[in-house]
């Protein structure tokens, strides 16, 4: 075996080690409370010693962090996406709503753990994630702001809006299951319809709004899950390569 080769090998035995470590960590964290999984608990759920957890993290907090910015990168990408697609601005609401709520009933562990897990962080570590929840706010926040000039929403305060509106989309995770009587998309679409009917004019009317609904998620639908499809793409072949998709190592 050639020293590129060996070298190659070693990086991909250690990328595969890491990922058995997270992979661990965030089950263990998501069933049983960060407070209550140790780190022996982790090494014996993926089968690896301690020295598997510190060759990647400093601490058990790191780790837990870098679970929590991961997610929150890939969500605020997907938003952000969302976001510069062209729309009105309760297409690009509901849009918004809908790829939010998605997002996080398809990854529900990680989703449970970014939300009931957060008080546990360093400051420190929580400034950093405060920075890109600032950012995914923003594109709502801009939306909402869209919608008012335009005449076709009434919101005399943006800040609870936009509290109700992720609010709803992170507890979700906490009832979800998979299976159930309803799908995932099912209940990004009663996300997405509900943010519209609290936000729009009154005389737009309960009809108009299914209609704005529909031309989000349907009209326009090859457009915005092309960019997705694409967002997931770069995202497994990170994956594939052994390199975290949030850029972190």
């Amino acid at each position: 075996m050639s020293f590129s080769e060996f070298s190659a090998l070693a990086v991909s035995e250690e990328s595969e080690a890491k990922a058995r470590v997270t992979d661990a960590a965030l089950k263990l964290f998501s069933a049983q409370g960060f407070p209550n999984v140790s780190v022996r608990d982790i090494m014996n759920a993926c089968g690896l010693t301690a020295g598997a957890l510190y060759a990647h993290y400093k601490s058990k907090e790191e780790l837990l962090f870098k679970l929590i910015m991961n997610g929150h990168l890939r969500l605020q990408s997907r938003l952000e996406a969302m976001y510069h697609l062209p729309g009105t601005p309760p297409v690009r609401l509901a849009r918004l709503c809908f790829v939010q709520s998605l997002f996080q009933l398809h990854n529900l562990e990680l989703a449970r753990v970014s939300t009931s897990e957060f008080r546990y962080l360093p400051d420190a570590f929580k400034q950093e994630l405060n920075v890109v929840r600032t950012k995914m706010t923003t594109y709502f926040d801009d939306t909402l702001q869209q919608g008012v000039d335009k005449g076709v929403f009434n919101i005399p305060r943006f800040a609870p809006v936009r509290m109700a509106i992720f609010a709803s989309a992170n507890t979700a995770p906490q009832w979800f299951e998979p299976g159930g009587p309803m799908s995932a998309e099912e209940v990004a679409k009663t996300h997405a319809d509900t943010t519209l009917r609290i936000v729009m004019t009154t005389n737009a009317g309960a009809n108009r709004i299914q209609a704005l609904v529909l031309d989000s998620l349907i009209e326009l639908q090859g457009g915005w899950e092309a960019v997705l499809a694409k967002l997931d793409k770069g995202e497994a072949a990170s994956a594939e390569a052994g390199k975290p998709a949030d850029g972190q190592g």
